[in-house]
């Protein structure tokens, strides 16, 4: 398995966007930036997700998305139609 590691800069901008969501109190954006953050300090994602109460694929789905659409990927969005 390969691991992620953020540069400095990256782990600093996480640290900022945590800070603005625990503010807001935005739980979930909280959340997947902390899942981030522990990616980049552990190797096992099974313990992860077991902290976090969420499934390995959850963990892998938000890395990948992070890679793709970098900070992008940490805004939720309303999904469209009736609730």
């Amino acid at each position: 398995m390969n691991r992620i590691t953020f540069c400095r800069e990256t782990i600093k901008r996480f640290e900022e966007e945590y800070q603005k969501a625990y503010q807001r109190g935005d739980k979930r954006q909280v959340r997947r930036i902390s899942v981030l953050m522990a990616t980049n300090r552990q190797k096992d994602i099974t313990g992860i997700a077991a902290t976090w109460g969420i499934a390995r694929q959850t963990v892998y789905d938000w890395i990948a998305a992070f890679l793709e659409k970098s900070w992008d990927s940490l805004v939720y969005r309303v999904a469209p139609g009736r609730p």
